[in-house]
């Protein structure tokens, strides 16, 4: 993960819901319920003796209203949770590393999309054009350069061979495709 390690890393809703397989979020682990913004401490169930009662219900602020763990948090303060609520075997470590990974990848591409100033951007954009124009377009004598007939013939193709690379969405090409051939026709 060059340059950041996994506790730097934000956990968000949906994070958590599939690092810990939670099936309900209503009644996850003992006494919890999973909201969008956070692990939320449930009323313990009636019947306990005061000891078990006053166990399940430590809450860090003390006010059950309160998140015992708010979204989005660090894997730091995940860990933490995880450690005081008893719930470290939710999260198979391999799946943890895959998140890490893909988390810290996609925060690296998004950082490198960000740094694209709009001369590079333009230099894409023109190539991807150019290409396209190419791939669709006939020689002097009027043979067909390639099997595609069309963009979306382009597309369909680049989904088929790459459906797991970053970037490489039906959207994303459909956007930067009708971008690109307006930048390559533009006087």
């Amino acid at each position: 993960m060059k340059g950041k390690d996994a506790s730097s890393l934000n956990v968000g809703y949906s994070d958590f819901t599939k690092l810990c397989r939670v099936s309900d979020p209503e009644d996850w682990g003992l006494c919890l319920s999973i909201r969008e913004d956070g692990v939320y401490l449930k009323e313990p169930p009636a019947g306990l003796e005061p000891a078990e009662r006053a166990a399940l219900s430590v809450h860090p602020t003390g006010n059950l209203k309160d998140p015992v763990l708010r979204f989005p948090c660090t894997v730091d303060q995940l860990q933490f949770f995880l450690e005081e609520h008893g719930g470290y075997g939710s999260i198979d470590p391999f799946d943890m590393a895959d998140w890490a990974f893909k988390k810290a990848l996609a925060s690296q591409v998004a950082n490198a999309e960000a740094a694209l100033g709009p001369r590079q951007e333009t230099t894409y954009l023109n190539i991807i054009g150019g290409l396209i124009e190419l791939m669709l377009g006939e020689s002097p004598a009027g043979k067909k350069l390639s099997v595609y007939e069309n963009s979306a013939a382009i597309i369909d193709a680049l989904l088929a061979k790459y459906e797991n690379v970053y970037g490489i969405t039906k959207r994303t090409l459909d956007e930067k495709f009708a971008v690109a051939k307006k930048r390559i026709s533009a006087p």
